[in-house]
């Protein structure tokens, strides 16, 4: 309620009482307990009108603290066991959710994940394919308007889905990453992908797209090396 409006409702009771004494004290004659019951009801009924007109508005403002979300995804394909680090997650699961500290200061929501995300936090690590694209899709979905710093609890290989880089600088949150099982990065070169007609006339050009990938740090040298083999087919006489 402002300052003005309060002026404005002591004016108005002032004013009430003034005019229900002017009336049934200062001019009315007769029974004076009656005119005291009467002067109050009139000061009760002006008054009111007046308030009325004022409409004064009262504002309640209520103050409290809000935790935010931690995030917790872990990943519950057969990776994990297939890596021996089933047990691994799950004690680092268990010690997030556990700990008095983290409680405190979150609301700690866990998922699990494989092909989709799931709100079962429940750990069997049985999942078929793995899409950490998915797990960030939706929890962006989720988390939209609210603060939720989040965990990833992975082995890191994705089997199934788009490229996960893509969808993570998409959500809004900061991920934490907890990588398990062997994180070391080998050296490797391998054909990606190999592009070919299917079909080719008889003296036509036959194109061959070969993409190689390379993955290291050092400087190799190789040779690629595309060899095409001629099939000949016999053709019977027609009769």
């Amino acid at each position: 309620m402002s300052l003005q409006t309060l002026i404005f409702i002591i004016l108005a009771g002032t004013l009430a009482l003034l005019l229900a004494w002017f009336q049934y004290k200062y001019k009315a004659k007769g029974d004076s307990k009656k005119n005291g019951l009467f002067a109050f009801l009139r000061f009760i009924s002006v008054f009111g009108v007046l308030l009325l007109l004022i409409n004064p508005e009262f504002e309640q403002v209520t103050v409290y603290n809000e935790k935010p979300n931690l995030v917790v995804a872990v990943d519950n394909s057969k990776s994990i066991p297939h890596l021996k680090q089933a047990e691994s997650v799950s004690e680092i699961v268990a010690a997030i959710k556990n700990n008095e500290a983290l409680n405190k200061a979150f609301n700690i929501d866990v998922f699990s994940f494989g092909s989709v995300l799931s709100t079962n936090d429940s750990l069997h690590f049985t999942e078929e394919q793995t899409n950490i694209d998915k797990v960030f899709s939706a929890l962006n979905q989720i988390y939209k308007n609210t603060i939720a710093p989040t965990v990833l609890i992975t082995d890191g290989n994705q089997t199934y889905g788009n490229d996960y880089e893509y969808s993570a600088k998409q959500y809004k949150q900061p991920v934490y990453p907890v990588v398990v099982g062997d994180t070391t990065t080998y050296v490797d070169l391998k054909i990606k992908q190999l592009n070919v007609n299917k079909y080719a006339f008889l003296k036509n050009r036959f194109p061959v797209e070969t993409i190689v990938i390379y993955n290291g740090d050092e400087t190799v040298n190789t040779k690629v090396v595309v060899t095409s083999a001629i099939l000949q087919c016999s053709q019977n006489p027609s009769r």
